[in-house]
């Protein structure tokens, strides 16, 4: 199975030039917790709640001026489109992230998948196993 299944394919994007206030509007009209920044349609960094808060807000920065570029993670690290999602949960793992930019071979932009997206994945497979055992056993007690 690709990432191509899990990942969400409609990402949130901004441009490194937004104030954290925009881009904190933005990731509140979403809802979502992060914003890749993009040139182009390439991913060059990655903006989150947590960036806001910790490199802005708790250091008294005005949010109204502060750029994301100033407060985002650059060249973030990246998943292709057609590796496996356990690939990506050992990238998450590695380098403690929750959450990778999905890439073409072109560097593209081709969706975002996340630590919640794998958990989800697991619990349907887990489901999915259970379901399997009880179907088994239904069938020998027949």
């Amino acid at each position: 199975m690709s990432l191509e299944r899990v990942c969400e394919k409609e990402v949130v994007t901004g441009s490194a030039e937004l104030t954290l206030l925009e881009a904190a509007r933005l990731m509140r009209s979403r809802h979502v917790g992060s914003i890749v920044v993009v040139e182009g349609n390439r991913p060059i960094g990655i903006l989150t709640d947590r960036d806001i808060v910790v490199k802005a807000v708790a250091e008294e920065k005005d949010p109204r001026e502060v750029r994301i570029h100033e407060a985002m993670t650059r060249d973030p690290a990246v998943v292709n489109i057609n590796y496996d999602p356990m690939d990506a949960t050992r990238i998450m793992k590695e380098r403690g992230l929750r959450r990778l930019p999905v890439v073409d071979e072109h560097r593209h932009l081709m969706g975002i998948v996340t630590l919640d997206d794998i958990l989800g994945l697991l619990g349907r497979e887990a489901a999915d196993l259970a379901e399997a055992v009880h179907t088994e056993m239904a069938k020998e007690s027949a």
